[in-house]
């Protein structure tokens, strides 16, 4: 459902340089969370996305324990596309995989 609903989003994005598509999954509090946050990167229209996760840490302990990552990848605009489309497949089909392509 979550898959299917951020693959169309993605579909055609963007139509204005301003557009930007963000979905997460998980709690930033919990114990995983996993954020994309789709967006032009420049007047051109560049699309890029930029990742962000934290993982496995104890609320016990401190917030700093916790492994995180934030990546802000370029993506091909024909590869969004097909990833999009890819997730609207799985996400009705319930099975597969998909593969963003960056550049």
């Amino acid at each position: 459902e979550e898959l299917v609903g951020l693959g169309r989003k993605l579909l055609n994005f963007p139509t204005n340089l301003s557009d930007v598509v963000e979905e997460h999954f998980g709690d930033p509090e919990s114990y995983s969370y996993l954020n994309f946050r789709f967006c032009c990167t420049d007047n051109l229209g560049h699309i890029g996305v930029e990742v962000t996760m934290y993982d496995n840490w104890d609320n016990a302990v401190s917030k700093d324990t916790r492994s995180r990552l934030y990546v802000l990848l370029p993506i091909e605009p024909a590869g969004l596309d097909e990833f999009a489309k890819g997730l609207v497949l799985m996400g009705e089909t319930e099975q597969g995989s998909v593969v963003m392509k960056v550049v």
